[in-house]
């Protein structure tokens, strides 16, 4: 048995054999835990970085995005069945607002285990998710104007450059 334990426990590794297997155990639970810790945090130090997950959320979010300015045009446009969209469209918007709070929580992550790397660019990706986020908020109000104009809208002032954008 380890003599260490003799000075540690009270009838340790000098007292026989019964309390060596105890001793084993102990020592090898405390390896077990070292070495779980070690490698979260070698996995934390070598994997893909909080950052690069947040910029594939971000691209996420832009799909999502894109998808909904094309929901909301349709609605607009009346084109498509507004009440069909409603909760497709608000469940995107949901997902969005998760993904934002999501990168939020990836980037300030990283900055606590990196401090001083890579400010700038976790800044930018911050303004951009959030700007990303609001992209959001604003198909849900185009959205919200085609479905209570269910006519369209066919004011000559606002159709035209309404027609340029979704040409675009």
């Amino acid at each position: 048995c380890f003599p260490v334990f003799d000075r540690i426990v009270p009838g340790g590794a000098g007292s026989g054999n019964r309390c060596c297997r105890t001793h084993h155990e102990s020592a090898l639970s405390a390896l077990r835990g070292a070495f779980n810790m070690f490698r979260k945090l070698y996995s934390a130090l070598t994997s893909e970085s909080s950052v690069d997950l947040a910029f594939k959320e971000l691209t996420e979010m832009l799909e999502h995005g894109a998808w909904m300015f094309e929901r909301a045009n349709e609605a607009l446009h009346s084109t498509q069945s507004a009440d069909e969209m409603r909760e497709p469209l608000y469940e995107r918007d949901r997902q969005i607002n998760e993904l934002e709070r999501s990168i939020r929580r990836k980037v300030l992550r990283y900055l606590t285990v990196h401090p001083g790397h890579d400010v700038a660019i976790c800044l930018a990706l911050m303004s951009v998710a959030k700007d990303a986020e609001r992209i959001g908020d604003y198909c849900k109000n185009v959205f919200e104007v085609g479905h209570f104009y269910r006519e369209g809208v066919n004011v000559p002032k606002y159709q035209q450059p309404l027609a340029h954008i979704s040409t675009q």
